[in-house]
């Protein structure tokens, strides 16, 4: 086992350029899913029609776009033009000179096709990192010295420009984070040991990575003929898909309980899952009701996959965002992920919009993020 070091955030990693309302919404230290849907809602038209102003301003190919769809920018939000994910496979779609972009991220696929390609500016990039900040209190609200996590994958130094090991390697600016990916190379033998020697001191435990990964942590658990006892310390955050190479489905609630049994967990709100997409600049949490909330800057909507027109909440479609998050490039997007959505009290107590991601379109050589990574292990 190579020595243990724990990768510290930096301490400066909330000085930020706040100069719009938008920017101290996203950093701010009172939550956005505390607000009264009404609330929520009203800033989400004001902060995706001043997203719009601006891409209008700033990018000639999406003002094109928009002048030919006869669309008005003081029309319904929901007539905005979009743009099919499949656009930034094969187009440099930006909003900012190119000199302004710190870093281009491409998505994780492995089928050898094209891959999308996001260019980020620094505005852009601190706004992901604040909604990931604000939106993980919608699982716990942890001090940083009492919570350290453990991360299935590359931290930052090592995750690239591949979008999603890039964004579950964030979690290193909010806590103390070691990373089992070092010099490109997957160290799974290690994780035990690591999980053994914070599970023998006093706070709380994070375990960070794609569903996959974190059964194949749970199998070498129960390979040595002892489960561990963490009761409420432990909190697992997964992203990146259910599905194996193999093909096989990792069912949520047989994977779930068998987190829960592993671990000696207190019940299986423990075990929660994220949303995102390189596309996307937002990254989506779930709460204590495994629903996943949409923050105020972000316009989400199922839509018929033939008209694209919306469809009322609960009617599974093709799932549309309109984020004004991105600085850098227009975030209208159309994706090719099948799901619906809910308004209203959550479970959780809570307001607010939620999305739920049922499946992904079925295209030949389709593989999403948790995929690449299990190729990656391989």
């Amino acid at each position: 086992m190579r020595a243990l070091t724990l990768q510290e955030p930096p301490l400066d990693y909330r000085v930020v350029n706040a100069s719009s309302d938008l920017d101290l919404l996203i950093h701010s230290e009172e939550p956005w899913y505390d607000l009264p849907l009404v609330e929520q809602q009203q800033l989400t038209q004001r902060f995706v029609r001043e997203a719009l102003v601006r891409h209008l301003d700033s990018c000639p190919q999406y003002r094109m776009y928009f002048e030919r769809s006869h669309a008005r920018v003081d029309g319904p939000l929901e007539k905005i033009p979009l743009l099919s994910t499949r656009a930034f496979k094969y187009s440099e779609v930006r909003s900012v000179p190119r000199d302004d972009i710190e870093q281009w991220y491409l998505s994780s696929g492995t089928s050898g096709g094209p891959q999308s390609r996001i260019g980020r500016d620094r505005v852009t990039i601190e706004r992901l990192i604040g909604s990931v900040r604000t939106s993980l209190g919608l699982i716990q609200d942890w001090h940083e010295e009492d919570f350290t996590v453990i991360n299935l994958g590359p931290g930052r130094e090592d995750a690239g420009n591949v979008w999603f090991q890039y964004v579950m390697s964030l979690i290193e600016l909010l806590f103390p984070t070691y990373s089992v990916v070092k010099d490109g190379v997957l160290h799974p033998d290690e994780v035990l040991p690591v999980l053994d020697y914070f599970a023998a001191r006093p706070g709380f435990i994070g375990i960070v990575g794609p569903p996959f990964l974190v059964h194949d942590l749970c199998q070498r658990v129960r390979a040595r003929d002892r489960r561990m006892d963490l009761g409420s310390r432990l909190t697992i955050l997964t992203a990146g898909g259910w599905k194996r190479q193999s093909g096989r489905m990792l069912p949520r609630d047989e994977f779930e309980t068998y987190c829960v049994d592993t671990f000696r967990l207190e019940d299986g709100s423990q075990v929660r899952d994220a949303f995102n997409q390189v596309e996307l600049n937002t990254v989506f949490m779930e709460c204590s009701a495994r629903e996943k909330h949409v923050p105020p800057w972000v316009l989400v909507a199922a839509r018929d996959p033939h008209t694209l027109e919306v469809l009322p909440p609960g009617t599974p479609g093709l799932m549309s965002y309109l984020d004004a998050s991105s600085n850098s490039y227009p975030c209208f997007l159309v994706t090719e992920d099948v799901g619906s959505t809910r308004a209203g009290v959550c479970g959780c107590g809570r307001e607010g919009i939620r999305v739920d991601i049922q499946r992904r379109l079925v295209t030949r050589a389709q593989k999403g993020c948790a995929l690449a990574m299990e190729a990656q292990k391989r």
